[in-house]
């Protein structure tokens, strides 16, 4: 999972992680809650074995927390530890049933799986509830999934909405992507150039944008476009796949 990405739903399902009432005696609860502080502090700075062992912890005190449920579950993914994050994220939604953060963590395991009508209903379930704070999020994996499944249109028509419905912006440069990766395999590059430059304009470090928007400005004949487009992806993921692929478009276009 994308670290970044991470952080953000990390941020969008647990930031009332201390609200959730239950019936466990206090001296229990708040003994819970100091475990589930930790437990986050750990898990935004990606240190995901202690993270897991504060919440093993939080989880003796006060078993029925679905927070504490949906976190493991997220840590589970983190390691990709699918079967185990399924049961985590299974246990939190027994609990708190219009939990749309857990439907949609549930959701993205599906999707990787290939179960893409699972998924499909896991983020609907999540966008059920009228209170979810993050709708943007369902409606990008909405995208992702009917792409998958080659319905461009319906995967289009999503996308647009988790624009339009992402309140801060935050996945607005990986929506902006994949719709340019839906035009690009139509063989539109005409349209996905646009796409591709948004994403980096919102995100200049967007690695595989840059090679995507080579890629197009390649096809449209435009070689020096192209050119800069790969340096770049070079230049800040040096290391990386896209890199090596980068590097290897570069030496073709020298000869």
């Amino acid at each position: 999972m994308n670290h970044k990405r991470f952080l953000f739903i990390i941020t969008a399902g647990l930031c009332a992680i201390l609200l959730w009432g239950c019936a466990t005696p206090k001296w229990k609860t708040d003994e819970a809650d100091r475990h589930l502080r930790m437990a986050l502090a750990y898990m935004t700075s990606g240190q995901f074995n202690p993270a897991l062992k504060e919440l093993f912890e939080a989880e003796k005190l006060n078993p029925d927390n679905p927070r504490t449920h949906y976190a493991i579950g997220l840590i589970y993914m983190e390691k990709n530890m699918p079967s185990e994050a399924m049961k985590s994220l299974s246990r939190a939604l027994e609990l708190k049933p219009d939990y749309s953060e857990a439907h949609v963590s549930l959701g993205t395991i599906h999707y990787s799986m290939g179960r893409l009508d699972e998924a499909i209903a896991s983020f609907n379930r999540a966008l059920s509830n009228v209170l979810y704070e993050t709708p943007g999020l369902a409606f990008y994996n909405l995208g992702r999934t009917y792409a998958k499944k080659q319905d461009n249109q319906m995967a289009l028509r999503m996308y647009a909405e988790a624009i339009q419905r992402d309140r801060g912006g935050y996945i607005v440069p990986l929506v902006e992507f994949h719709i340019g990766m839906v035009r690009m395999g139509e063989g539109r590059c005409d349209k996905a150039v646009g796409h591709f430059q948004k994403a980096v304009e919102l995100s200049p470090a967007y690695a595989e944008a840059h090679l995507r928007l080579g890629e197009c400005q390649l096809r449209q004949g435009k070689r020096t476009e192209a050119a800069k487009s790969f340096e770049t992806v070079i230049k800040q993921a040096p290391n990386t796949d896209f890199a090596a692929r980068a590097r290897e478009t570069l030496k073709i276009l020298s000869h």
